[in-house]
């Protein structure tokens, strides 16, 4: 063998030698300073792109052997897929090794998330300085690192705890999802969205006085927190739907003219105030300011023609103060924004829901042309009415009824049985029903009743044994010579 090729594989054996390894080990700990375990820890080296990985122990330790010397970058993730940390780390060999240990204590690290909701509206401005004074390589005190690791404490307690919460909310567990909002109160009591939950749920719960003293709490946090700002659209929203809120249990509560003050106030700062004027009117009315009460209901119809409700409730309203004609010419308007919305949504569920809202309007509007005795307008009314109406029994009812007093028998018996076989257990249409067959047999000169006559009235009487016409019944029974 020559002499030079001996020192070519000497020199590669050399080269070969100089790559030395190293190991480096390090700790992972989470915002309560717990350890963290499964936690996956990756070294990518900058100069090739290989990678090495490993996972937490139990303890939140790890220890990787056999990494090149280099520089690295360092990715943790949490079990759950969580990031964790992001960073640059050098790895050294001989006695510098000592330097490869990493440890990412998370109680330590100042909290990328806002302080406002867990320390007041200057918190933020707090962590500011600090930052900085981090930034400038100034050492935190003992004081100041016990105050880091409180406010650490407290986000991860508050992380951990809302799932649970929201868990309970989704099963409509009140009594825990309550249970819940007020721990997480505790936690961050500057947060205004855990008090408007809060009095959402204590309302569900009945218990109005305690939502309206949560939901004030809530009102309060959220100015403190507009600061001076308090015409920002969020803001505004968050007050006017707390407002809302607190105006509805004022309502279970039994004090309109209450309520009337927070619906006023929500209408004012809502964008889309249409819902808060429809509450508004009612709890007008409720309070006895009748004008106030209609006004607000039109102030609900300008403020979004499309929603039905609003002109169903006024025209309710302007029937109870026996505006008859006001209350018509309204649910003639109502009917036509029905029909324009079916025709412009295809919302089966939307369509649906205002094919309803038809049924009971043109119900209630066939009641008032009954009342003013405007018969074939009524008969009318109830008879559309029927095809819409989510109790159809109830408009074929009142259909019977008009045609009776039309004094169309043949056509009330047909809209009885039409009653009848809608809700067989509705005692009042067996009994107009055997009152028209009764009359149209008079006028054919039969006075012996027919045994259709005959078990319409022995059913009324079944159903209704103290009813408002039992004592008709049985008299028409007894002129029939049946039992009484």
């Amino acid at each position: 063998m020559k002499p030079w090729s001996i020192a070519i594989c000497l020199s590669a054996l050399l080269l070969l030698q100089d790559v030395r390894l190293v190991d480096c080990q390090g700790e992972v700990r989470d915002m309560q300073g717990r350890p963290i375990a499964g936690a996956l820890v990756v070294y990518t080296l900058k100069e090739t792109g290989k990678t090495y990985s490993v996972k937490t122990e139990s303890n939140g330790q790890y220890h990787v052997i056999g990494l090149m010397l280099g520089w690295y970058n360092l990715e943790i993730t949490g079990p759950t897929g969580k990031h964790i940390y992001s960073g640059k780390k050098f790895l050294s060999a001989g006695n510098a090794q000592k330097l490869n240990v990493t440890q990412i204590n998370l109680s330590t690290t100042p909290p990328k998330a806002s302080l406002v909701p867990f320390k007041g509206p200057k918190a933020d401005e707090m962590r500011g300085a600090r930052e900085k004074s981090i930034a400038a390589g100034k050492k935190l005190s003992p004081a100041e690192l016990a105050e880091l690791r409180a406010e650490n404490g407290l986000i991860s307690r508050y992380n951990e705890m809302v799932p649970e919460a929201q868990a309970a909310i989704k099963a409509e567990d009140w009594k825990r999802a309550a249970e819940m909002l007020q721990q997480l109160i505790e936690i961050a009591p500057y947060k205004w969205e855990l008090y408007q939950n809060l009095g959402t749920i204590q309302r569900y719960l009945g218990q109005f006085e305690a939502s309206v003293r949560s939901l004030e709490k809530g009102l309060q946090v959220v100015r403190d927190e507009a600061g001076d700002k308090p015409d920002h659209a969020v803001i505004k929203a968050a007050e006017a739907q707390m407002l809302m809120a607190q105006g509805e249990a004022y309502v279970a509560l039994g004090k309109p003219e209450a309520a009337v003050g927070q619906f006023r106030r929500a209408a004012e700062l809502d964008a889309k105030p249409a819902i808060a004027y429809l509450h508004l009117c009612t709890a007008e009315y409720n309070s006895g300011h009748e004008d106030a009460a209609v006004i607000a209901c039109a102030q609900a119809i300008a403020a979004e023609p499309g929603r039905t409700e609003s002109y169903q409730v006024m025209a309710g309203v302007e029937n109870s103060l026996e505006r008859y004609q006001d209350a018509l010419r309204t649910y003639e308007k109502g009917l036509a924004a029905v029909q324009a919305n079916v025709h412009a949504n295809n919302s089966k569920q939307r369509i649906l829901a205002e094919v309803v809202r038809a049924g009971q309007m043109l119900q209630s509007a066939g009641n008032i042309y009954f009342q003013l005795k405007n018969y074939p307008k009524a008969a009318e009314f109830f008879s559309r009415s029927a095809k819409f109406h989510p109790y159809p029994a109830l408009p074929l009812f009142n259909l019977c009824a008009t045609l009776y007093d039309m004094d169309n028998l043949s056509a009330a018996v047909v809209a009885c049985s039409r009653a009848i076989e809608a809700d067989s257990k509705i005692p009042e249409p067996y009994f107009v029903k055997a009152s028209a067959l009764y009359g149209e047999a008079a006028r054919h000169g039969k006075f012996k009743g027919s045994h259709e006559m005959r078990s319409a009235l022995e059913k009324y009487l079944k159903l209704a044994p103290e009813g408002f016409y039992a004592n008709e019944a049985r008299a028409m029974l007894k002129e029939m010579g049946g039992p009484q």
